[in-house]
């Protein structure tokens, strides 16, 4: 028997990696609140599920490239990187320095936001008035389709061109770094935008149904365009259309967009530790 006993232990060392993983530090051991393995919808998945990904996600560490490589940056106007490691968390972020800056988006037209969507950001301003993203047709007019997350007399608002003007009431032009995040569900039409949330939030400091996508963004050509045909940070409403819509002077980081509304651990992850995570 003790012979047999021992032929069982050798086998299951045999049958084991021993590559020092089981002897990490308590700083290695995985996050236990924010667990990386989810499904695309949010929900827990297994280890051989793939990992979600962002539609476009600039860091602004270096250049202004998306991580990607479908929809980089073009500066426009005083827009410039930072130096000096003034970003969020460190390295650079986009500056806007003076009205007329923006970063427009190479290939717009591959978005979706008439279908579910997530945008994020992380800003810094003293300013009290301009856009984060702008949804809308490069160089004209705001449009019926425009969509835009920007601050409008201090605080975080979203508006969808001839549809109406969601509030948050959240004030953010304290020359701190903020957190901000729209979600958009088209089958129920609930828009959440989260203005600093905190893990475990399921609603924004807005959280109701809007019809974002009443104007399809795609083929409903009012005024000068089409609004698929711009996407930018920074600058919206470029010829006029809506008040407070021009630049927001300051620092955007770790820009992202996504084709769906992340909820649950997605969420969770990407309000922890940014896009970079997903």
């Amino acid at each position: 028997m003790k012979f047999l006993f021992i032929l069982a232990s050798i086998s299951t060392l045999v049958g084991c990696q021993f590559d020092g993983s089981n002897l990490r530090g308590a700083e290695d051991a995985p996050n236990t609140e924010v667990d990386a393995d989810v499904g695309s919808d949010g929900s827990s998945g297994d280890a051989n599920a793939p990992t979600p990904s962002y539609s476009a996600y600039w860091s602004f560490d270096n250049d202004v490239s998306d991580a990607t490589g479908v929809h980089d940056g073009v500066l426009s106007g005083p827009a410039a990187l930072t130096s000096g490691g003034r970003g969020f968390g460190g390295g650079e972020a986009l500056e806007l320095l003076a009205d007329g800056a923006r970063m427009d988006i190479s290939n717009p037209r591959e978005f979706d936001f008439n279908s579910d969507f997530t945008w994020h950001a992380y800003i810094r301003t003293n300013d009290g008035s301009g856009a984060v993203f702008s949804r809308n047709p490069l160089g004209s007019e705001w449009n019926q389709g425009s969509k835009a997350l920007f601050i409008r007399s201090n605080d975080v608002d979203w508006d969808t061109g001839w549809v109406s003007n969601p509030h948050t009431r959240v004030r953010v032009d304290d020359g701190e770094w903020h957190q901000i995040i729209a979600t958009f569900e088209a089958n129920t039409d609930r828009l959440n935008i989260f203005v600093d949330p905190s893990v475990g939030d399921t609603s924004g400091s807005y959280s109701d149904t809007h019809d974002i996508n009443r104007f399809d963004e795609h083929t409903h050509n009012h005024l000068s365009g089409i609004a698929e045909t711009g996407f930018s940070l920074g600058q919206a409403n470029f010829t006029g259309g809506l008040s407070d819509l021009g630049t927001l002077e300051g620092l955007i980081d770790e820009a992202a967009i996504f084709d769906r509304a992340l909820v649950g651990k997605e969420l969770d992850l990407l309000i922890a530790q940014g896009p970079s995570a997903l």
